[in-house]
């Protein structure tokens, strides 16, 4: 199928991204499952895009599991962002597997710090987008995100 999944880009560590995805958004007046499902099987849309904040993480997890005997997993580069609330190691930790559990996944192929600003209770927020920059770390370690991005001012 042509369409949107033909194209991508290269990062460094020679992970392919695709150039066009599908942002979540918002929900209200944004994406249901079936125009997620559609963007996929129809459009041939490859990325997805979603994040804690936006609230869509649910709505995307069951357009993945609409698609799976269609376009498996792995053929699908799935982003989504960690919110200031849940910054610092712990929260960190704790958010990502909240957010694979909400998606019904093993691991999402980009995980994002989504602001630079620190929402949690912190004497030091340098100190703490550190914390939350190791957990990320820790988690590429293991494997579970494929890459990492921070906003540039961390």
């Amino acid at each position: 199928m042509s369409g949107a999944s033909e194209e991508h880009f290269v990062l460094l560590n020679d992970v392919k991204i695709p150039k066009l995805g599908l942002g979540s958004s918002y929900q209200q007046g944004g994406q249901n499952v079936n125009a997620v499902v559609f963007a996929i099987k129809e459009c041939g849309y490859r990325m997805l895009d979603t994040a804690v904040h936006y609230d869509t993480e649910k709505v995307v997890g069951h357009a993945l599991q609409a698609v799976k005997d269609i376009v498996p997993r792995e053929n699908l580069f799935l982003t989504t962002k960690l919110w200031p609330d849940d910054y610092g190691y712990e929260s960190t930790m704790k958010s990502f597997q909240e957010s694979c559990k909400i998606m019904d996944v093993k691991y999402v192929d980009l995980y994002l710090m989504h602001w630079p600003d620190v929402h949690v209770e912190s004497d030091n927020k340098r100190r703490t987008r550190a914390e939350t920059w190791q957990a990320l770390q820790d988690l590429y370690k293991q494997g579970v995100p494929t890459r990492l991005l921070c906003h540039p001012t961390c």
